[in-house]
């Protein structure tokens, strides 16, 4: 959306173009402003909430390279909202008034199943921890800028489901991870599950995302191990 949809008939008419064909269509990455262009914000946000249609903003913190204005909070602080900010979360059309939880969040817990016990008392079987070896980690870069990039790793489970999962990065030299998002970070490149993704069906996958600072090229998972 920058640098090319800054009046309400340009948004209106791209939109319009992808819903007359009944195809499928999320906007993302917009501000208020961007020294290639100040997108209609407030357009794109009332008709992508008439139309039905999915939208995320650019960005919640972490800019750096003289696009700091694009952050929605200074500092990564949860309530210390930027302009842009308080546009976007609060304010007409805005993710605070539009969002919806996905319905795999909702609802009430699955019912256990109970499986009747013989009154046999069974051998003792040994404990059989998964090979270190049982999940791949794959990393992709989503986006970069000067100073800056964001990139995801989808985590797949082997031959074996698995109860957690924690994956290292490599990092070249200059280069951290800022925030994370469906993980954990701890000591600087490793990233464990968050508390809702860390059970993985055999071949099941999940994704956590993050932000870093520094250059994207040379980042990789050098290993993926589960318990």
């Amino acid at each position: 959306m920058y640098g090319v949809f800054d009046t309400a008939s340009e948004v209106q008419a791209y939109l319009a173009a992808f819903t007359s064909k009944n195809l499928p269509i999320i906007v993302g990455e917009f501000g208020n402003m961007h020294s290639d262009g100040d997108p209609d914000e407030d357009t794109i946000m009332a008709e992508t909430t008439r139309l039905g249609i999915g939208y995320y903003g650019w960005s919640w913190s972490g800019n750096g390279g003289g696009v700091e204005y694009l952050d929605g909070v200074s500092h990564f602080g949860p309530t210390a909202f930027t302009s842009w900010g308080t546009r976007i979360f609060g304010g007409a059309d805005g993710i605070k008034s539009t969002a919806k939880t996905a319905s795999i969040y909702g609802g009430p817990p699955p019912t256990p199943t109970v499986t009747p016990t013989s009154t046999t008392q069974p051998t003792a079987s040994p404990t059989v921890n998964p090979p270190s070896g049982a999940c791949t980690g794959v990393y992709s870069t989503a986006s970069s800028w000067n100073g800056g990039f964001s990139g995801s790793v989808k985590v797949t489970a082997g031959s074996a489901a698995v109860k957690a999962w924690s994956v290292t990065m490599l990092l070249p030299s200059g280069t951290s991870i800022t925030s994370v998002w469906n993980g954990a970070l701890s000591g600087g490149n490793k990233v464990a599950n968050a508390s809702w993704n860390g059970s993985l069906a055999v071949g099941a996958s999940t994704e956590f995302g993050f932000q870093g600072s520094g250059s994207a090229s040379g980042v990789s998972v050098t290993s993926c191990s589960v318990s």
